[in-house]
């Protein structure tokens, strides 16, 4: 594309085909890798990607060594080429650090919004304990409306409170690794063998970082 100035524009990148959309997430290590990239800084290391992945993989943290190990050996030789190849993502190999690329963006619907960290916990986590903090420092003040409950009342109120966030977020965190997070849609057409479906270098021996 030509500019006034007489220069030449980069055309914008093609969007993905839905054959490019099937073999990208037909896979769920990649899938999970993909999530992950979305809902988190970046760039992340490749060694922080693979334990993330094996512990939802495994339910386990950390997840063993073997599982961390075989992530991160087919995430190195299989996905991340094949996903910058589409590109889908950025990867450095020197640094081993990995980012989201411009064609990530055509993925977006197909991908689910829970991460296998289980997202903002920490931050739930957080703003509980303030308010409870504050409301039982208010309540043992005689603040007016608040000390209608005693301050250790609402200590336990906010215990309650606690517990249940836990037993929350353990049922996400289980509830994402039973399904493994599959996200490539049940109308999504195949255009592969479906016996093919899991490219993973399961016996290959990781990198140093």
């Amino acid at each position: 594309m030509e500019t006034a100035s007489g220069g030449t524009e980069a055309e914008p990148a093609a969007r993905l085909s839905s054959n490019d959309i099937h073999n990208v997430l037909r896979n769920e290590r990649r899938a999970l890798a993909l999530e992950e990239l979305r809902s988190g800084d970046e760039p992340v290391t490749l060694r922080s990607l693979s334990e993330t992945i094996a512990e939802a993989e495994t339910g386990e943290s950390p997840a063993p060594r073997g599982a961390r190990d075989s992530v991160y050996a087919s995430l190195h030789q299989t996905h991340l080429p094949m996903l910058e190849r589409h590109d889908v993502v950025e990867y450095e190999r020197q640094g081993k650090e990995i980012r989201l690329a411009e064609r990530a963006r055509d993925l977006d619907p197909y991908l689910n919004v829970t991460t296998a960290r289980g997202g903002s916990w920490q931050f739930r986590y957080m703003v509980i304990g303030v308010v409870g903090i504050a409301t039982v420092g208010f309540a043992a003040a005689n603040v007016p409306l608040l000390s209608v409950v005693s301050a250790p009342a609402w200590a336990v109120a906010f215990l309650a409170v606690f517990a249940v966030a836990i037993l929350l977020q353990y049922g996400q965190q289980e509830l994402g690794r039973r399904s493994k997070l599959r996200v490539v849609p049940d109308w999504l057409p195949s255009f592969d063998d479906p016996t093919s479906g899991r490219d993973d270098t399961e016996n290959a021996t990781p990198a140093d970082d």
